[in-house]
């Protein structure tokens, strides 16, 4: 069964964007990585439900603790619908891809996610001014603060 998410806050849109710029951050860093392939599409319209879909499954989950994954068999008759549905929101998303970046990245040299604050803020302005169509989102001091926060969170576990 599934059911909307029940937020007991509302976010502000610069939390929001924050969570977005940590995330896009993570992904990079560990693009890093010798055999790591990240590629990220980024929508602009929010939806609660991922899909991660692979050769061999599908599984869809949403914004829900509460609610458990529903997983998909290559072999069964909704994968194909749902692989259709995420080339779908591909070809709507701006995708990008940090594989083909990596030499770039590397360059940038980004601060750990346990560096301090400082560092990270440095890194996270130094990184989005390398993609163009990103460079929007660096235009609020504060928001930066608050994904290097989110970035450098001690409750995360980075190796």
């Amino acid at each position: 069964m599934w059911s909307h998410p029940q937020y007991k806050t509302v976010e502000i849109p610069d939390e929001v964007t924050a969570k977005i710029l940590a995330t896009i951050y993570i992904a990079a860093y560990a693009a890093l990585y010798p055999g790591m392939s990240i590629a990220i599409w980024l929508r602009s319209s929010f939806t609660p439900f991922r899909a991660d879909i692979s050769d061999n499954e599908a599984v869809l989950t949403q914004e829900s603790p509460a609610e458990s994954a529903v997983a998909f068999s290559a072999r069964g008759h909704f994968y194909g619908w749902y692989q259709k549905e995420a080339d779908a929101q591909k070809d709507q998303s701006l995708p990008i891809d940090f594989t083909t970046y990596r030499d770039c990245l590397r360059n940038l040299n980004l601060a750990h996610p346990t560096a301090s604050a400082a560092d990270l803020e440095k890194s996270l302005y130094d990184l989005l001014n390398i993609f163009a169509h990103l460079k929007s989102l660096s235009t609020k001091s504060s928001v930066i603060s608050r994904a290097a926060k989110f970035i450098g969170r001690p409750n995360r576990t980075y190796r």
